[in-house]
């Protein structure tokens, strides 16, 4: 397996739920970051990962907190995909 980061960081807040993660590729030189905003429950409602190519996820949840549809959007924010969890 090729590996791609030679270093992660973690960020948490202060009820232990991610916040962002930052790497690093294998000499060092920051390669990426993702951001994730929740809701009030804890629930990831969005990720956007900053590297060379910038994406946004948008997550919707239904009443239990299950994942319905996580709309993916390019750098410049229009839709790319669309995907539906059963």
């Amino acid at each position: 397996m090729k590996q791609y980061y030679g270093k992660k960081n973690y960020n948490l807040d202060d009820k232990g739920n991610l916040i962002h993660s930052i790497y690093y590729n294998l000499d060092g030189v920051l390669s990426g970051k993702t951001i994730y905003k929740r809701d009030k429950r804890g629930n990831i409602i969005e990720r956007v990962s900053l590297r060379s190519i910038m994406c946004r996820v948008i997550y919707k949840l239904d009443e239990k907190d299950n994942k319905l549809e996580p709309d993916i959007y390019n750098s410049d924010g229009t839709l790319e995909r669309k995907k539906t969890f059963k």
